[in-house]
Formats: C-alpha cells, sequence, structure tokens
C-alpha cells in the first residue's frame, strides 16, 4: 500500500484547513448568488428613508479597508500566536454551524428575491427589510463561529482590531487618492472606450463607438464612459495600496524589481475595468438591461479590484523575483487540502462568475481554463509525488468511460445542439479557433486534474479519516467509494453516467493505490469526447 503525503502533511498538530476551503467556496458561491438577485434600487423603502444610500456609499470604504487589511495589517504577537494555533487545533462539531449558515442563508436569498421586487407591494416594509438583515447578519455569523473557535476569539481581537486601524487608515488615504486622479478622466474616458470596443468587437457582433462624445456599446444598448467609469479611480487606489505594500514589507522585498509592481497593477486594473464594461454592455445586450444595470454594475468594479490588488500581492510573495526570501520545496504551503480543492474550488467560482454573463453560450470560457492554473501552479511541489509509472489501463479504463458515456447520454434538441456551432459561426474566425483550443484544453487537462484531485485525491480518503493524506489511495470502504462518486455524478448533472464513472474512475485509482492512474482515466475519456464532438459534430456532449 502507498500513500503519496508530504513530511507537512502527516504533522499530528497540522490545523483543520478543510473548513477554511469550504468557507471560502461558499462565500464564493454565495457572493456571486447575492450578486444575481440583489438590486439596491428596488428596494420596498428606498424612497423613504435615506439609510440605505449612506449604506451604500459606505461600502467603497469597506471595500478597501477590508483588502487594505488583508494587505498591510500586521499579524498576531507570538504569544497571541500561539493561543489562537491551540484554541484552532481543539477538536470540535462544525457540521451544524455550517449547516445553519446555509440555511440563514437561505432565508436570506428568499427574501430578497421576494421584497426587492419592482412590482410587489408590501406591507409593513421595514418587517421584511429588518428580517432579510438579519438572517443575512445571522448567516454571516455562524459562518464565523464555524471557522473561527471560541477560545480564539479573545486572543484574534486585538491582531484583528490592529489590523482594522491600519487598513482603515491607508484606505481612506487610498479612496482620496483615487478622488485625486479625477483629472486623467477625459483622456482615460476615451482610451476606455477605445479598449471596450475592441473587445467588443471580438465577439463578432456590430459595435457602436463615438470615442469623443464617451459612448461605446451595440446597437440595441450602449453606455457612457462618464467620470466614476474611466478607470482613473482604480488607478490612484491601487497605488496607494501597492505604495503602502512596498513600504511595509521593504525589508522581504526585492528593490528595484517590486517597483514593477506599480505598473503592473495599475495596467490590470485599467484593462480590468474595460472588460468590466464590456462584460456589463454584453450582459445588457444579449441577457437584460436590467441585470446589467443593477448590483452586479456597481460591485463588479470592487470585487475586480480586490482580487487584483491581493493577487499581485500573493503572487510577489511567492516569486523569488519580486521576494528576498520566497517559501521552497514541498514545506512552502502547510495546507494540504488547499493542494486538492483549490484547482476545483476556482475552477467552479470561475463558472459562475462567467454563467453571469452568458445565456446558452458562454464566451468567457478561456477564463475557467487559466483560473485553475494559479492553484495548480502554487502547489506545484504537492503534485510531483503523485507522479507514477505508465501503465495502459487507465487508457482502457478511460476508453471504457467513454463508451458508457456516450451510451447513456440522452437525445439532445437541435436547438440545443446548434447552440455552439452557431456561436461559432458568428466570431471572427481566430477567435473561434482561439475558444475552441481553450474548450479542448480545459475538457482534456485541466478539468480531469482539477475534478480527480478533489474526488478521489481528496473526498474518498477524507470521508475515511479527518486527516486524509495518512489514508492510502487503494484504502477501501463502501461508504467513501459511494458517496465521492455520488458527488461526483452531482457535481456534472447527469446523474447515472456520472456516478459510474466516478466508480469506474475510483477503481483505476484503487488498483495500484496511485491518484495519478483516475486523472490519466479522466484525460482519456474527456480527449475521446472531444474528438468525437469536434470531428462529428456531435456538440451537445459539451
Amino acid at each position: 500500500m502507498t500513500s503519496k503525503t508530504t513530511d507537512d502533511a502527516r504533522e499530528p498538530d497540522a490545523l483543520p484547513t478543510g473548513r477554511w476551503y469550504l468557507a471560502g467556496a461558499l462565500l464564493v458561491v454565495e457572493y456571486v448568488l447575492a450578486l444575481y438577485v440583489f438590486d439596491s434600487e428596488r428596494l420596498p423603502i428606498g424612497q423613504h428613508s435615506a439609510a440605505f444610500g449612506v449604506i451604500g456609499k459606505s461600502m467603497p470604504l469597506v471595500m478597501v479597508t477590508m483588502t487594505a487589511t488583508l494587505l498591510i495589517g500586521g499579524g498576531p504577537s507570538d504569544s497571541e500566536k500561539a493561543k489562537i494555533v491551540a484554541a484552532f487545533r481543539e477538536p470540535r462539531r462544525t457540521w451544524p454551524l455550517f449547516a445553519g449558515h446555509v440555511l440563514a442563508y437561505a432565508v436570506s436569498l428568499g427574501v430578497t428575491i421576494f421584497v426587492f421586487n419592482a412590482g410587489l407591494e408590501v406591507t409593513q416594509p421595514w418587517l421584511w427589510v429588518a428580517l432579510w438583515a438579519a438572517s443575512a447578519i445571522c448567516s454571516f455569523l455562524l459562518l464565523v463561529a464555524a471557522v473561527v473557535p471560541g477560545a480564539a476569539i479573545r486572543p484574534l481581537a486585538k491582531p484583528v482590531a490592529r489590523a482594522v486601524g491600519v487598513g482603515l487608515v491607508v484606505g481612506t488615504l487610498a479612496l482620496f487618492a483615487g478622488a485625486a486622479t479625477s483629472v486623467l478622466w477625459r483622456p482615460m474616458s476615451r482610451l476606455t472606450v477605445e479598449i471596450v470596443a475592441f473587445l467588443l468587437d471580438l465577439t463578432g457582433h456590430e459595435v457602436v463607438s463615438i470615442p469623443d462624445e464617451f459612448i461605446v456599446g451595440t446597437p440595441t444598448y450602449e453606455v457612457f464612459v462618464d467620470e466614476a467609469c474611466s478607470g482613473y479611480e482604480g488607478i490612484g487606489l491601487i497605488t496607494v495600496m501597492l505604495g503602502f505594500y512596498l513600504f511595509s514589507f521593504r525589508k522581504s522585498l526585492r528593490f528595484p524589481n517590486a517597483l514593477l509592481l506599480l505598473p503592473i497593477g495599475m495596467s490590470l486594473i485599467w484593462i480590468a475595468n474595460s472588460v468590466r464594461i464590456a462584460a456589463l454592455i454584453s450582459v445588457g445586450t444579449w441577457i437584460s438591461p436590467k441585470a446589467a444595470e443593477g448590483g452586479f454594475h456597481y460591485a463588479a468594479g470592487w470585487l475586480l479590484f480586490c482580487i487584483i490588488t491581493l493577487g499581485l500581492v500573493a503572487v510577489s510573495r511567492q516569486s523569488g523575483w519580486f521576494a528576498v526570501d520566497t517559501p521552497r520545496g514541498k514545506g512552502s504551503f502547510r495546507t494540504p487540502e488547499g493542494a486538492f480543492l483549490l484547482p476545483l474550488l476556482f475552477l467552479i467560482a470561475t463558472s459562475l462568475v462567467t454563467g453571469l454573463f452568458s445565456t446558452d453560450f458562454d464566451y468567457l470560457y478561456p477564463l475557467r481554463v487559466a483560473t485553475p492554473l494559479i492553484p495548480l501552479w502554487l502547489f506545484r511541489s504537492y503534485y510531483v509525488g503523485l507522479l507514477s509509472p505508465w501503465s495502459w489501463t487507465p487508457v482502457l479504463i478511460g476508453f471504457a468511460v467513454f463508451v458508457l458515456w456516450v451510451a447513456l447520454e440522452p437525445p439532445a434538441s437541435p436547438e440545443d445542439a446548434a447552440v455552439i456551432p452557431s456561436a461559432l459561426t458568428e466570431m471572427p474566425t481566430a477567435v473561434a479557433a482561439l475558444w475552441l483550443l481553450a474548450r479542448v484544453l480545459g475538457s482534456v487537462v485541466v478539468v480531469p486534474v482539477a475534478e480527480e484531485l478533489a474526488f478521489r485525491g481528496y473526498l474518498l480518503r477524507r470521508l475515511i479519516d479527518a486527516d486524509f493524506t495518512a489514508v492510502s489511495p487503494k484504502h477501501f470502504t463502501v461508504a467513501s467509494f459511494v458517496v465521492s462518486s455520488v458527488a461526483f455524478g452531482a457535481l456534472h448533472g447527469r446523474w447515472l453516467a456520472g456516478i459510474l464513472a466516478g466508480m469506474i474512475y475510483a477503481a483505476a485509482q484503487y488498483r495500484r493505490g496511485e491518484i495519478s492512474d483516475a486523472i490519466v482515466a479522466h484525460m482519456v475519456t474527456n480527449a475521446l469526447l472531444a474528438a468525437y464532438v469536434v470531428i462529428f459534430g456531435h456538440w451537445a456532449f459539451w
């Protein structure tokens, strides 16, 4: 029996990071759902109270403060850290708290869908809004309680307060800097219009672009790129944020190399703003103008700002070109759960976000291929131990699953079968080829690796023991075999074919105790499906 583990993963006192990843996954999914259904302009009491207007205006400060806190805020002292670690290592049952969190969130979402409806007249609107707010707060507190043990709250309070204080100061200065760059809005708006028009042109649809009047869009939906949408504010914000980061961590960064983070950050934030506007126009044109002008339009900009700022810092801390002392080797990450779960979580999160911009055809599918590569690269040292000698058996198993999948696929309607070829026909040839290449690479390489790491590498063993890295990939139990296969089938929507495929991939792993055998089998299945789709035109399989 063999078990591919790292020395760090075997430590008996390793922190229970699995619940952190679960909380992160829940937050991503719930944020996207809330973004889709919430629109503050449809508040049933909006015309009678300025309270929500004040809350809305304060959100930029909240978002920037949170980002600055994570970016620059100081950590706990050694004594505080010891108490916190000890509290987190204490075993405790958290599933009731997670269940309560999901239930409270469901209540909050249900009230949101019911009350925040433009055509609905409700009696006692304040009561409904209070129920909405209470369920949302309760959901948040239950999630915090599930992740943070009670014994860790007191030693965490001081470092968190210090970090938030620093974040508030830096965030306020960053907002002022963003406002101070307002003189740039006219030339930047003109450039933004041209970039957005270029991005829209890639879709093959007719584009309306009047740079001198700051107007861009399509014949059915166009926008005016005003001062707030030009991108200048984001440039000011990220410049101050990264400037404080460079100063605060100057002893651990390589100069002048680290100074490149400033132009990189400014460029990324400006490009991201253009992508956001292009996405807004796409949603308004092909989905719904109300959806484009609702909560998504406002929140997407701040979400991109947080992702780019924190992402740049994370990359710089792991890059030997930017940082002096970068973690190396297998001990660079002490969270084996991340190595097995994050690729799939990145894939699912990206799918949810791109789904907001799509109806039947996902034009942004290449992003699904790109984002899981981030954790796969960061945790690459973990995967070296998963490689095994070549065997033809996984190839044969993958072929068998392909035959099974095709046999169990229900007949597709002509409308469903025509979605992808119709969309590809409307695209410029180069863009269509790029999309098709990304679809094949994602299906054949990225998806099998991400799914097998999560379902066979993690879940199959986690259902046997909390310390899943100590469980051999050959260890069979009926419960883990069935539950992990059912979960795999649920993810794919094709219940029977998915469950059977999950069971067969698990059998591939059991044969030699090699996770890579399940990955190879899955890759072969998807490669054959991709060839079947492209060569014979059975697009419904995608």
